[in-house]
């Protein structure tokens, strides 16, 4: 096992967020929208009695989470599949609070009308 995986395998590990790393052209922006449409999803995740606006995407290739990772920032850790014998790790890359905020009105130009639900109620119900 990696030492990334070692130091990101467990639920609770302690999770860095990055910093975006290049900035996004017009393209860069609408393949991110249509791999939040196709992998991601946008909510207001609870937290000690508050909701902070969340933008997910999970994937077993980690290099999409990788690009995700340097046009808006947040962080990317792997898992292992719930399943007994499992042996798959896929990846997870998450935004939340004001970065969430930011990634999704970014993105709201090329989201579909369902996606552009998931923000209304994400950013009515997140902080």
């Amino acid at each position: 096992m990696s030492n990334y995986m070692q130091r990101h395998s467990t639920k609770f590990a302690k999770r860095q967020c990055a910093s975006a790393s290049v900035s996004p052209t017009t393209a860069d922006l609408a393949w991110a929208a249509g791999f939040m449409e196709g992998e991601g999803t946008f909510d207001a995740n609870p937290v000690k009695g508050r909701r902070y606006a969340r933008a997910t995407a999970y994937q077993n290739n980690i290099e999409p989470l990788r690009k995700m990772q340097a046009l808006f920032g947040g962080s990317i850790w792997g898992f292992k599949a719930r399943r007994p014998l499992a042996t798959a790790i896929g990846h997870t890359w998450q935004v939340h609070g004001a970065r969430a905020r930011g990634v999704m009105l970014t993105l709201w130009t090329f989201l579909s009308a369902k996606r552009r639900g998931q923000v209304r109620m994400a950013l009515e119900g997140g902080y």
